[in-house]
């Protein structure tokens, strides 16, 4: 049995664990109690709200199907019985329900529907959260104006209610949508009551936003001493707190207005502060967000190598999350910096496309600043004409939304190009506003007051830290003196064991003297005796020295006769040696073989275990596979076969339950259908991955004309790119092409392929398939405008379980097997498949068949 076959066992044996274990789904909170009180309260208004309440509990844990059939049940039950609160609670639940899931248009509908009941009742607390979530859906859906006027409905009625949180939280939303307005006057008047309210709450993380709102606020008006000042602030409450998003945001702020004030350094300082910590959180869109300001302000330090390197980091990160308004920032930004390249091509292609993403969003800010940089695109070109016509829109948007930093670089870039045109006296004209306005925004005593604010944020640093130091001076100081206290008991306990020392080396020196005396008359005697015995010595000294010559004389003669004897004793010795020594050299020759012996037995055996061990690597190898499919395999049953077989126990449960009708069972079988054709597409790659490993796959090789099999395919996929907005083109100028190849398989393969296409497209891109032939063979190619594929991911792109750093730009399904099969499928063929592909610029695929002329 292949491995792919056991493999497949596996999955198959998993499978049914993984429905086994499905019996035990974990329940919401209380969910038992709650199914009890449905099947059996008495009143059903107490049913109405135990349903409600189910509702809340599914969404708890994400489980938004179950949580909306709940809550519609709750809502028809509540219809028949005219239990209107129960109907508005219903609502306002499924309105919950897909503001959660991102759902806007019906969650907006079902919330309207529950403030119309509120009404009725006259519920003011409900009615006032009701009218704030209608503002914050259309808040989401970017429709500003509905969104303020609900905001000040609600803001009214909490007013009345006297419910000062929530007023604050309400202030504080009218005063975002005024700055996106960019009226803001309107916007530090609201953020200004929130900041009374919030400081007399003492909440303190909201008196940091409103701080750093109010900070933003000043720096869009060009008075930057003023945005440092209240951006400084809410940075040392954010430090206050410890919130190290929060701390992000100011720092990235304040390095902005930094760089307002053409202060490079001090702004990159800021950023790389905000990037050091993002990556201690591991917050990639934060990341990419001071990628950007960084790459910002290396553009501006003409460092552009740098610039772009950071940019294009930024916007890898950025595509994977596909948020226009950031990836249009990253293409203007990009394409501003090769703009001061020289590279004008470039830079038209990355501020077009930017354009187009801002004018699809309605950004007029991000536009003015767009049709600008644009314009001095094509005036670096010499195309002044058209230039100036981009500066002139640009200058009356900028106007219409009262936006004076960009109207200062707009009359700049004016003064350039009539300059350039020789009209000197127009040039002249727009300097001089240019110089105006300029300086109204950045004077001396503006920068005087933000190199102050600064200095202020950094002395209160350090007071706080000479605080500290202080205090650790004390404590040391205190424990200083205790030692210095112990240090004097300590002399003073020496100073009387020296005094005490010195009485008694003074007795003792009078004891020594009176000894010496009886000492000194001891010697006198002593002197008399010792002559007396050394005349009695030197009388015996005598007589012992002719004692000793004549022992002298007799060790001379036993000496002679030793060194005789031990000479004719080593003679003997030497004669044994010689014979010993010839009887040690036969031994060794025999030891010597018998070694070498050993060494050609021992070399054998390394021989052999050194072959063992290559066999033993193989086999480690082959088992490290094997291991690595079968975590594979793992990991398609925990999340392709676990999460759909999840999906189906969950439905087949609420039919069970009882609580949906007819009609409503026909929809949920469709949805079972649906999860279940996805299932059995997976096991059908893995059983094809199967006979394909095994041999077991039949190819029935016949000469056939591919056109109408490659124009089915591209018909088949045309509705899944509409709904992505993609066009699929299909190039074909061939009358006739016939290959030899099995058409099932071939046509599976240019679905996999052109399904691919589609999948890892993003929206609004182009796929073209085109059909070129030769004598020897026929050549299908399909190309893509989406992410590319990195060098890293080719290497592994028609490998078994790949997981690719791309990922399918729509939310679709891949197990990583489809290109495995596809190479194993056209080589059995005899033909052969390849990608080309450079990151961020889209992939070809390319199929080669053999020709049938």
């Amino acid at each position: 049995m292949t491995r792919c076959a056991s493999a497949l066992l596996l999955v198959l044996w998993l499978c049914g664990i993984t429905l086994c274990a499905q019996q035990n789904v974990p329940m919401p909170a209380s969910a038992d109690s709650l199914r009890r009180v449905i099947a059996t309260a008495k009143h059903d208004t107490i049913r109405v709200n135990a349903m409600i309440e189910m509702s809340w509990q599914w969404w708890d844990v994400s489980r938004f199907d179950s949580a909306l059939v709940y809550a519609q049940k709750a809502r028809k039950t509540a219809e028949k019985l005219s239990f209107r609160k129960g109907s508005a609670d219903a609502l306002s639940t499924m309105g919950s329900i897909y503001w959660a899931q991102g759902k806007y248009a019906p969650a907006l509908e079902q919330y309207t529907a529950s403030l119309h009941i509120r009404e009725e009742l006259g519920d003011k607390p409900a009615l006032a959260s009701a009218l704030n979530n209608i503002a914050n859906v259309y808040t989401r859906q970017g429709n500003n104006s509905e969104a303020l006027g609900y905001y000040t409905k609600s803001l009214a009625v909490y007013q009345e209610l006297g419910n000062k949180e929530r007023i604050a939280d309400l202030l504080l939303n009218i005063g975002v949508i005024y700055f996106q307005f960019n009226t803001y006057p309107q916007a530090l008047e609201y953020y200004r009551k929130a900041l009374v309210i919030y400081e007399e709450r003492k909440r303190k993380s909201d008196v940091a936003a409103v701080l750093g709102n109010i900070g933003n606020v000043y720096q869009r008006q060009g008075k930057y001493s003023e945005a440092l000042e209240y951006l400084l602030k809410a940075l040392r409450v954010k430090e206050e707190l410890g919130n190290k998003a929060e701390i992000i945001s100011s720092l990235n702020n304040i390095g902005y207005v930094y760089s307002f004030l053409s202060k490079y350094t001090e702004a990159l300082e800021f950023y790389i502060k905000s990037l050091r910590i993002n990556e201690t959180l591991g917050n990639k869109v934060s990341i990419a967000k001071s990628l950007e300001y960084i790459g910002n302000i290396y553009r501006l330090q003409g460092r552009y190598n740098e610039a772009l390197e950071t940019f294009f980091k930024s916007l890898r990160i950025r595509e994977e999350f596909a948020n226009k308004s950031d990836i249009a920032f990253l293409l203007s930004e990009t394409g501003n910096t090769y703009r001061l390249q020289g590279k004008y091509r470039e830079a038209l292609t990355y501020q077009s496309k930017a354009l187009r993403i801002q004018e699809e969003l309605g950004d007029k800010l991000r536009i003015c600043i767009l049709l600008n940089d644009i314009g001095q695109t094509y005036r670096s070109q010499g195309l002044y004409d058209s230039a100036l016509t981009l500066s002139f829109r640009a200058l009356g948007l900028a106007d219409s939304i009262g936006e004076r930093v960009q109207r200062k670089d707009i009359l700049e870039a004016l003064a350039a190009a009539y300059d350039s045109l020789g009209q000197h006296k127009r040039a002249l004209e727009y300097h001089r506003q240019f110089v105006a306005l300029k300086d109204s925004l950045v004077n001396a005593e503006s920068l005087e007051k933000t190199a102050k604010l600064r200095e202020a944020y950094e002395a209160e640093k350090r007071e706080q830290q000479i605080a500290l130091l202080n205090k650790d001076k004390a404590l040391q100081e205190s424990e200083l003196t205790r030692q210095q206290t112990e240090i004097s008991r300590q002399e003073a306990d020496l100073a009387r064991a020296s005094a005490e020392q010195q009485a008694q080396e003074k007795s003792i020196l009078l004891l020594g003297n009176e000894k010496q005396v009886r000492e000194l008359t001891l010697q006198q005697k002593e002197a008399a005796l010792t002559e007396a015995h050394l005349r009695e010595e030197r009388n015996a000294e005598a007589l012992k020295l002719s004692a000793a010559e004549r022992e002298l004389q007799r060790t001379e003669l036993a000496r002679r006769t030793a060194i005789q004897w031990l000479l004719s004793s080593g003679l003997a010795v030497v004669l044994v040696g010689a014979v010993w020594l010839a009887a040690l050299y036969r031994q060794k020759n025999a030891a010597n073989k018998a070694i070498l012996q050993q060494q050609a037995i021992l070399e054998d055996q390394a021989t052999e275990i050194h072959e063992t061990n290559i066999e033993l690597h193989q086999q480690n190898d082959e088992l490290n596979a094997l291991n690595n499919e079968k975590n594979e395999l793992m990991g398609i049953v925990s999340h392709d076969l676990k999460n759909p077989i999840g999906a189906v126990r969950s439905y087949a449960e609420l039919i069970q339950t009882g609580i949906f009708t007819g009609d409503e069972v026909l929809g949920v079988a469709g949805n079972i259908m649906q999860v279940s054709d996805r299932m059995l597409e997976l096991v059908k790659n893995l059983l094809d991955m199967n006979q394909l490993e095994s041999g077991g796959l039949q190819m029935n090789l016949v000469n056939f004309d591919i056109l109408p099999v490659v124009g089915a395919v591209v018909y088949q996929y045309r509705t899944p790119a509409e709904a992505k907005g993609i066009t699929l083109h299909f190039n074909n100028a061939l009358e006739e092409c016939i290959v030899s190849a099995d058409e099932l398989y071939f046509m599976q393969v240019l679905e996999n392929i052109v399904s691919n296409a589609v999948k890892y497209s993003p929206h609004d891109k182009q796929i073209f398939v085109r059909i070129l032939r030769n004598a020897a063979v026929v050549r299908i190619e399909v190309q893509d405008e989406g992410q590319g594929i990195s060098p890293d991911d080719m290497k592994k792109l028609f490998g078994k379980f790949a997981r690719l750093t791309a990922q399918p730009t729509g939310g679709e399904h891949s197990t990583g097997l489809g290109l495995s099969i596809v190479k194993k499928m056209v080589e059995a063929m005899n033909g052969k498949v390849w990608c080309e592909s450079e990151l961020g610029k889209g992939a070809t695929f390319i199929v080669e068949m053999p020709a049938v002329v």
